[in-house]
């Protein structure tokens, strides 16, 4: 069993038997808020929810109490799913809590999967009804959105029909006007590295992180639990370092992100009953970033290629009623892994023994993950540091499938999108046509598919999704 000590593990727990405990959608949900992560549900967004709901669930004097859930944006898969899903969540909370059953820490959390699996919970009830005729405004659930600012959560098409008032917002990606401006808080910037940041300079401007000893204290504050402090500051951190390189990523770190991480550690060099002797923020960083970066290991091609994905809807100018899908996968490994990885999942679902590589497998892999989500046009960015010398590198596939609409005819946008973006953006992203075998061998594919494919060695390895999937949708809307 995890120590009760831990005040971070408690608050998970409670929070999770305490919302999955609920026999009925009424009086007790309206007293809660929900704090949901984007649709990647990667370790900023994780870490952004827990943070952000662990501080303003407390109650501050003059305040009253509410309860407030960070739910991870996973609609298909339950908390118990987690270990080999996301591994680093474990890890993250392992090292803030200093608990080695990584297990256990896991499966105090909530995913959208749960509510789900719990259909005689109110929560459950609440976000997927069977009736809602009669339903007002006032009935639905006050929920705040981190590190995205559109609401969407994965299989469900239709999002009026989710509970959910966004009543908050904290998100450094670009603003999709989807968030009410009366929202509080309401804090949509680019420019910064982590997510996190931006919820811990809340916190703090909001008088709702307790204040270094150094720093005057509010009427507001109760007094300092130091080691509740260093846990979430460790939590915390383990997600700006990883999103910040350790704040080495050129064109990502900015100063929110430097400041949150000197605020975090000097919280955690004043828990002297705790690890500030032995803090080593190297070694923390690298302990989670392995785990980040060994986790796809333990997964199929589909589970790859939709850990880390994200998806939009845009409407071309050309032909304004035949809108195109778009998404988007993140992995952090390069295309000669991702085809090597492809090639052996295929040879095992068809028991075959032989040892060529296959570099067609890839393509099967994409075109079938395409037509799975109804895609137009689909994206894979990989970073890894398989460059020379070990540097760190990004590469890009975009992939166009050969549609047809009812009459016959083909539908080219995607190709032609692609095409766009390829004219407009290979300058700033310094793009490099790929060449090898898996190039190759997907091109093939592709051709025999009648696809537009196309891959490439991003050189400009300071923008990442969040600077590529605008340009894309842009040129999306042109096609």
């Amino acid at each position: 069993m995890a120590t009760s000590s831990s005040p971070l593990f408690l608050f998970l727990t409670k929070t999770r038997h305490a919302l999955l405990s609920l026999t009925t959608p009424s009086r007790t949900l309206a007293l809660t808020t929900f704090v949901l992560g984007n649709p990647s549900a990667d370790l900023d967004s994780f870490i952004s929810a827990v943070v952000y709901a662990f501080h303003t669930s407390k109650s501050p004097a003059g305040r009253s109490r509410r309860l407030v859930f960070p739910i991870i944006n996973l609609p298909k898969n339950a908390a118990t799913d987690l270990w080999r899903l996301r591994p680093e969540f474990g890890t993250a909370l392992k090292l803030a809590t200093d608990h080695e059953d990584t297990k256990e820490l896991l499966n105090s959390l909530i995913t959208v999967g749960d509510a789900r699996n719990f259909e005689a919970s109110g929560f459950s009830k609440s976000l997927f009804p069977t009736d809602r005729s009669g339903e007002t405004q006032a009935d639905r659930l006050p929920l705040v959105l981190v590190d995205h600012n559109a609401l969407s959560i994965p299989t469900i098409d239709n999002l009026d029909n989710l509970p959910f008032n966004v009543t908050g917002c904290i998100d450094h990606h670009v603003d999709e006007s989807q968030v009410p401006q009366t929202a509080d808080p309401r804090i949509i910037r680019t420019g910064i590295g982590s997510c996190t940041s931006l919820v811990v300079q809340h916190l703090r401007e909001a008088g709702l992180w307790n204040p270094l000893p150094s720093e005057p204290k509010s009427i507001a504050h109760d007094e300092s639990d130091p080691k509740e402090s260093s846990e979430l500051a460790k939590l915390a951190l383990s997600a700006i370092l990883i999103d910040t390189a350790n704040l080495t990523a050129e064109g990502k770190v900015s100063d929110t992100d430097r400041e949150a991480v000197k605020f975090l550690e000097e919280i955690i060099s004043n828990d002297t009953q705790g690890s500030a002797s032995t803090w080593d923020r190297e070694a923390f960083y690298r302990e989670i970033s392995a785990s980040k970066e060994s986790a796809v290991d333990l997964l199929t091609m589909p589970e790859i290629l939709e850990r880390d994905y994200k998806e939009w809807t845009e409407t071309p100018s050309s032909q304004p009623d035949k809108p195109l899908r778009i998404g988007i996968s993140s992995i952090v490994k390069p295309l000669a892994w991702l085809s090597d990885k492809a090639s052996s999942s295929s040879k095992l679902s068809s028991n075959e023994t032989a040892n060529n590589h296959d570099s067609e497998a890839l393509s099967s892999a994409i075109a079938s993950f395409t037509a799975h989500n109804h895609l137009n046009i689909f994206g894979i960015m990989m970073a890894s540091t398989s460059g020379k010398g070990g540097a760190f590198q990004r590469e890009l596939l975009l992939y166009a499938p050969r549609l047809r609409d009812d009459d016959g005819r083909d539908k080219t946008l995607g190709g032609n999108a692609i095409d766009e973006f390829e004219k407009e953006c290979s300058g700033e992203l310094e793009l490099e046509a790929w060449t090898g075998e898996e190039q190759t061998g997907i091109l093939k594919g592709a051709v025999r598919e009648g696809a537009s494919t196309k891959i490439w060695r991003q050189r400009n390895v300071k923008i990442s999704r969040k600077g590529v999937a605008p340009m894309l949708r842009e040129c999306a809307k042109k096609a």
